[in-house]
């Protein structure tokens, strides 16, 4: 079955197209992910779920990708240390951390260090690519970490400073680091690798990378609950947080640049607040608003007036 078109349609060909939609699909999805994964952490070892996802995420686009990787295999023969460590980072670090991190800190700890991923990413471009921040990106970076601050510390921000620091919180600054890298260098991905094809080779490679310490958790004494809890959050994070998140993460960065992209992560608050609202009927606040109308500031400011890159989708568009 050959890989299906993601941009086939006036209409999805312009969404796909279209930064601003798909700034909001990645941290709507991790926002659930982050509650789920703190939902299941007495339930399943971290290591089982973070394989668990990427294994079933894999069976899933098989029948869609399996010509197409066929295909393709000198083309990832020739590019397979980039795709092996976007893997290791993006697939398996990240999430495996992320999920690691839940079990001994709080999930409002996990959000405030992940907050810290739109600082991280032009770090790291500037270490491995020698890019340089731009005026706008550090303004927009400033503004949107205020407002998450500002909903953090629920309209009080020395709040924050009551919050204690826990061995996950280590945790979780090491999977920040892990997706600083993922999103820098995923400017080399192969330029004639659709982006289908491209993330099923990244979590063929992330699960290859899990899969030894996956086996050593399973010989520890690591039990698989069968329940429907366990189940449903498996489906899940294999699904909108794993496939869909990461192929508009990817078109996110060919078109505006990874520190821009990066920004989309000070969303979570606030997407997290909204979805406590909608699902569990947990009223918004007065700072809810206030920090929600930061946060989209420090968006607005990287958003508007951005450049479409020209040529391959390595170059950068952090202007």
């Amino acid at each position: 079955m050959p890989a299906p078109s993601l941009s086939g349609g006036a209409g999805r060909r312009r969404l796909w197209d279209t930064p601003a939609f798909l700034f909001f699909l990645p941290p709507l999805f991790w926002s659930g992910n982050f509650v789920v994964g703190r939902a299941v952490a007495g339930d399943i070892s971290p290591i089982s779920l973070g394989f668990l996802r990427w294994a079933l995420a894999l069976l899933i686009l098989l029948p869609f990708t399996l010509r197409g990787l066929v295909r393709a295999a000198p083309l990832l023969r020739r590019h397979w240390r980039i795709i092996f460590l976007c893997g290791a980072a993006g697939v398996a670090g990240f999430n495996t951390l992320t999920y690691v991190a839940l079990e001994t800190t709080a999930t409002a700890n996990a959000v405030i260090v992940a907050s810290f991923i739109p600082l991280a990413i032009p770090l790291f471009a500037w270490l491995i690519c020698r890019d340089r921040v731009t005026l706008r990106v550090g303004l927009a970076v400033s503004v949107s970490l205020v407002g998450v601050a500002w909903i953090l510390g629920r309209g009080d921000p020395r709040q924050l400073l009551q919050l204690q620091v826990h061995a996950g919180d280590l945790w979780m600054l090491a999977a920040v680091a892990c997706w600083a890298l993922y999103s820098v260098i995923l400017r080399f991905r192969p330029a004639g690798l659709p982006p289908l094809l491209f993330l099923q080779s990244t979590i063929i490679a992330g699960t290859v990378a899990i899969l030894p310490f996956w086996i050593w958790d399973l010989a520890a004494g690591a039990v698989v609950p069968v329940t429907w809890e366990v189940a449903g959050a498996v489906v899940y994070v294999a699904t909108l947080p794993s496939i869909a998140a990461f192929l508009a993460w990817t078109r996110c960065v060919e078109l505006i640049g990874p520190s821009q992209t990066g920004l989309s992560i000070h969303l979570m608050p606030v997407l997290a607040a909204s979805l406590a609202w909608l699902a569990l009927g947990e009223p918004l606040q007065p700072f809810h608003a206030v920090g929600a109308a930061l946060v989209f500031s420090g968006i607005g400011i990287t958003l508007l007036r951005v450049r479409r890159p020209a040529g391959s989708p390595g170059q950068r568009a952090d202007g």
